[in-house]
């Protein structure tokens, strides 16, 4: 079931666009990464989505209500962790929280349980009387997401939510995330110019200069960067480069130390070499290129195509 529909939706100032054209259906419970480089519109997208700004053009439907005939709906239904600090610096780090959670509309008799449960998940329960303006700018942000999580939202927006973190406590926020998703289904749409983190999600949307160069899996954007590179290294001089080109169909390269071949699916070609001529190979190493050279190589447009033309033809009819 979608809980997320939108058709041209697009946003100006003046004469510029922030964003525009901007298609994508999202699933209920599904976890996608809006990647781009800063101004390239994250934040904008996240705000029309939120309700704080109206679109210039174009349709959304949130959680099934018209992000324009129903805004007060769609507000119920979704939750936005801000980029830029929004909690009150002169409070502590559980006045400030339970302030927001006020105005979020969280009961009064479950506040507090609420909000020592999220600090205690984030590791910040030891902070909890602490006033925000002297936390570091990590626990700030983590403080970000503990207050965005505190309504139990239907469609959890968030804004650059790994800033500034550390890879370990961004695994932890990203690992409660995770629970969270899955005890209670809620869809996860976040802005980031973290390759590492955009990659644990479903799907990654590309943007830049405020329009969607793509959306798909992480390894098929990864594939943009070029194949995988099986190296073999033989043991048994019956191991050839000819054996392995008749056997995998592929191109073989011969080098000092065994031979090496590119293919789009290393793992599977690994497997059958494995198979097949286990007894004669002293090890098989497949090197994967990174996911962020594949974003990178479609944000410049110099993508490698070759066997990608379904997913450039669907991606660019998709945005």
């Amino acid at each position: 079931m979608e809980t997320l529909l939108l058709q041209n939706l697009g946003r100006r100032y003046g004469r510029r666009w922030a964003v525009r054209g901007i298609n994508l259906s999202v699933e209920e419970g599904e976890m996608i990464a809006v990647w781009g480089t800063s101004g390239s519109g994250k934040t904008t997208l996240l705000h029309l989505l939120a309700t704080l700004l109206r679109p210039s053009e174009g349709h959304a439907w949130v959680d099934n209500h018209d992000l324009l005939k129903r805004p007060s709906r769609v507000r119920s239904a979704v939750s936005l962790g801000f980029q830029t600090p929004t909690l009150d610096p002169q409070l502590t780090l559980l006045e400030g929280l339970d302030l927001r959670a006020a105005m979020q509309g969280v009961p009064r008799a479950h506040r507090t349980n609420r909000i020592i449960q999220q600090l205690h998940l984030l590791g910040l329960e030891e902070y909890r009387d602490t006033p925000i303006g002297i936390l570091s700018a990590s626990r700030r942000r983590r403080a970000e997401v503990v207050a965005a999580l505190l309504p139990v939202p239907r469609i959890l927006l968030l804004d650059e939510p790994f800033q500034g973190m550390d890879d370990e406590t961004a695994s932890r926020v990203w690992e409660h995330l995770i629970e969270m998703r899955s005890r209670e289904r809620v869809t996860l749409l976040f802005s980031t110019d973290r390759a590492d983190m955009a990659e644990r999600c479903h799907r990654i949307a590309l943007l830049n200069e405020g329009r969607f160069l793509a959306c798909d899996t992480p390894d098929i954007l990864r594939g943009a960067a070029g194949n995988d590179v099986v190296t073999v290294k033989p043991i048994d001089e019956r191991l050839t480069a000819r054996r392995l080109h008749e056997r995998l169909q592929v191109k073989v390269s011969e080098e000092p130390d065994g031979f090496r071949m590119e293919v789009q699916r290393g793992d599977g070609v690994a497997a059958d070499i494995l198979g097949s001529f286990g007894g004669q190979t002293a090890a098989i190493y497949v090197r994967r290129p990174s996911l962020e050279a594949g974003i990178r190589r479609i944000m410049d447009g110099t993508a490698k195509t070759d066997g990608m033309d379904a997913f450039f033809e669907e991606a660019l009819s998709e945005t």
